[in-house]
């Protein structure tokens, strides 16, 4: 199958759709991603908690080393720019519900380094075409901190797309918690929590998810993608030779498949590389020598069944040139 037809299939493409409308926002009629009753996070994983809980040990929290977590930087001509943010996105896995992808990104700094990623994840398009933001630019994001804990307050105009199911809703506000958690991580905050309010008060934010107390990543393994690149991130250019490639995720035994599809059909390379496993997750590294041209990169978990259990593999891809 051509690259191009590959990366077409690798979503679902009605749970898809129904996000793409809601990013468009175009007056199109609603429609709700996946599950359709409404999903309030749980208590032992998504719902927040009157008091804050111990911290997420490796296996359910992004750790510090995820592969390539730049701290953000400011250059000499772009003072007012931070560089190498975390911001998450959402998009459709292989297997069951919607997943939080990350892409780092360079976010105007209008405020503290976490305030201005948590307001540019309102406004941003993700640099991948698989994955969607519910979001709308909010007026303004205020934080504080205090006792490990982030206090978010955000305008009400950013819950104004009316077209987000439950489902959809509560992955969005763990964008929202990731977000947030891993700006503080790369800027030396040690916060493990956070607390959301909506112009001062308490709010359900779509109408699915009511926003009180303090929010904890959930599970890894529940809300993010089991395999994801890393890196080259999505249109990135990077020179010819040996091309070296980052994952990130969670497989059976550890295993995930790897393809390099040229987009010209005269390439196609693959082969096996090792990460974390039975949702553990952890790094996934290989590389490809590579001429000039324009590439798809394809990264997916392994199928021991071949898809007689379960959904299939979970699979990301990125699009990038070799100069």
């Amino acid at each position: 199958m051509e690259a191009k037809g590959r990366r077409a299939m690798r979503m679902w493409m009605g749970v898809l759709a129904v996000a793409l409308v809601a990013l468009a926002g175009c007056g199109r009629s609603p429609a709700t991603p996946g599950a359709t009753a409404t999903v309030a996070p749980t208590s032992t994983s998504t719902s927040p908690t009157t008091e804050p809980s111990t911290e997420p040990s490796t296996s359910t929290s992004e750790p510090t080393t995820t592969p390539t977590s730049p701290r953000p930087t400011t250059s000499p001509t772009t003072r007012t720019m931070l560089t190498g943010m975390p911001v998450y996105f959402v998009g459709a896995s292989s297997g069951p519900g919607l997943k939080l992808y990350r892409e780092f990104r360079t976010v105007p700094r209008i405020d503290g380094p976490i305030s201005s990623t948590i307001s540019a994840m309102t406004r941003l398009t993700p640099m991948d075409p698989d994955y969607v933001n519910p979001w709308r630019s909010a007026s303004w994001v205020k934080v504080s901190d205090e006792a490990a804990t982030l206090t978010v307050d955000i305008s009400a105009d950013a819950f104004r797309n009316t077209n987000v199911g439950s489902e959809l809703a509560s992955v969005a506000v763990q964008q929202l918690v990731y977000t947030a958690l891993a700006a503080g991580e790369v800027t030396g905050n040690d916060a493990h929590s956070v607390v959301i309010t909506v112009n001062g008060g308490r709010y359900d934010a779509w109408g699915a998810v009511h926003l009180e107390g303090r929010w904890q990543r959930a599970p890894m393994v529940e809300v993010q993608a089991q395999s994801w690149i890393v890196e080259p991130q999505e249109g990135a250019a990077v020179r010819a030779g040996t091309v070296q490639f980052t994952g990130y995720g969670t497989s059976f035994e550890a295993t995930f498949r790897w393809r390099v599809l040229g987009m010209d059909n005269r390439t196609n390379l693959s082969g096996t590389a090792m990460g974390g496993s039975m949702g553990t997750f952890g790094p996934v590294r290989f590389s490809a020598k590579l001429s000039p041209g324009l590439y798809l990169v394809e990264l997916y978990t392994d199928d021991p069944s071949g898809s007689a259990e379960g959904d299939g593999p979970a699979v990301d891809t990125k699009q990038f040139t070799v100069r």
